[in-house]
């Protein structure tokens, strides 16, 4: 089914009060220029960061690398990290897990079965970091690895 198909079906069934009072004037309204700055930043962000390890290495290594900068730039091996666990409350859906389930959560998924849907858990890892984490996750995995191979 087309989205704008879709979007007239959902708006058809919503009282029309609820559109035009509640639903339109937010679309009119300007996004503050720090949420726009994060969207363009995880674009291009992610895109760089894709081109760069999908044509030399892995998303499997980008992500493993991902895990250890959550982690702390620590293995899961040597426990999780509370920084780890801090990251993934920026998730709804984390802030109402207890710590316990976070931890099994974090090692069925990223520990345990790394290799499955790989894609999916990079992409919402990366989307949980915040517009200086995703530099400092390019500068430290990316442009540091590239001066050393200059420097060989």
């Amino acid at each position: 089914m087309p989205i704008i198909k879709m979007s007239i079906d959902i708006f058809g069934k919503l009282p029309f009060d609820i559109v035009v009072n509640h639903i339109l004037p937010y679309t009119y309204r300007t996004k503050p220029p720090r949420h726009l700055a994060d969207i363009r930043s995880f674009y291009s962000d992610y895109q760089f960061v894709l081109n760069y390890y999908y044509y030399n290495l892995n998303e499997y290594i980008l992500l493993r690398d991902i895990v250890h900068f959550y982690n702390n730039n620590n293995p899961l091996d040597s426990g999780i990290e509370h920084l780890f666990t801090v990251r993934l409350n920026r998730s709804i859906v984390f802030q109402k897990i207890s710590l316990e389930h976070k931890y099994v959560y974090i090692f069925t998924h990223y520990k345990d079965n790394i290799l499955r849907n790989a894609d999916k858990k990079i992409r919402f890892l990366w989307g949980l970091m915040k517009p200086k984490e995703r530099t400092f996750f390019i500068n430290y995995f990316i442009i540091q690895d590239l001066e050393k191979i200059e420097l060989e």
